[in-house]
């Protein structure tokens, strides 16, 4: 299994498959960042938030050549 995959999302899917995903969800945050920073004074908040979950994803991730433990 992946361990970019949610463990909700089934683990039948190829590795290449699985970095696109990860992809995704990058994009996806960085995008969410953008939206709320058109958002001024009020994204403000939810766009602080984003990036501290962001940056906590970062800093669990395991080394390289290390697998990653499933949540």
């Amino acid at each position: 299994m992946c361990h970019l995959i949610p463990h909700h999302i089934p683990h039948l899917i190829p590795c290449e498959a699985c970095e696109y995903v990860g992809e995704t969800y990058i994009q996806s945050a960085l995008n969410e960042i953008e939206t709320l920073k058109g958002y001024g004074p009020e994204g403000k908040e939810g766009r602080k938030a984003l990036v501290k979950v962001f940056k906590d994803s970062a800093a669990g991730l395991p080394d390289e050549g290390q697998p990653a433990a499933i949540k």
